[in-house]
């Protein structure tokens, strides 16, 4: 059975796509300029490839934080080591 697409989804491909298109580049071309695989990015812009987008909401609703506070500039604190604590 096929998964239902995320509207999300849907709006990341368009707007890559519409993106991509805007610079005249092929699908080939952009995915070299992102580093990705060019069959990741024709999922993407086919919005069968969500895991992106279903992970980082279902984070930052676990974390209970805005989707716009994980896209800030942010800069890693050095981990402790072990694991942390149970409060």
């Amino acid at each position: 059975m096929a998964r239902a697409r995320e509207p999300v989804a849907e709006w990341i491909a368009a707007n890559v796509r519409r993106l991509r298109d805007a610079h005249g580049w092929t699908q080939e071309d952009l995915a070299e300029r992102a580093g990705v695989d060019v069959r990741t990015l024709q999922d993407l812009e086919a919005a069968r490839h969500d895991a992106l987008e279903i992970t980082v909401w279902a984070v930052a609703e676990a974390l209970k934080a805005r989707i716009g506070e994980l896209f800030l500039k942010a800069r890693f604190r050095p981990a402790k080591p072990g694991r942390p604590r149970r409060k």
